[in-house]
């Protein structure tokens, strides 16, 4: 099976299943960009949906290989890969409800595909 995504990252294959419209949407309505300058709410979504995939737990190692897909990222709107403060700061001081309502309106999307 090749499709327009063959040779894609499985994360970029993955991200591209998730309408953009709705993670805007979800970030307008939580205002969970408001306080942050350097790392927006889709920069952080990418980096803990890798750790996710990855079963990651340290930022070190998440933000090291990241870095190595950067590039196949940029088109699901990756603005700047984040340094490992910046990451663990937003872990430690970032509303998780963006998450919960985020998963929440994408099992709603896709729950009659499910």
């Amino acid at each position: 099976m090749q499709g327009h995504l063959s040779g894609h990252p499985i994360i970029a294959q993955l991200l591209s299943l998730i309408p953009m419209g709705l993670f805007n949407e979800v970030v307008e309505q939580q205002n969970a960009d408001r306080y942050y300058k350097k790392l927006k709410s889709i920069d952080h979504f990418i980096c803990m949906f890798y750790a996710v995939l990855t079963r990651n737990g340290s930022l070190r190692e998440v933000c090291k290989n990241i870095s190595l897909i950067a590039q196949k990222l940029i088109p699901f709107g990756i603005k700047q890969l984040p340094a490992k403060s910046t990451l663990s700061d937003a872990n430690r001081k970032g509303d998780a409800n963006l998450f919960a309502v985020l998963y929440s309106k994408l099992y709603q999307h896709y729950k009659t595909s499910l």
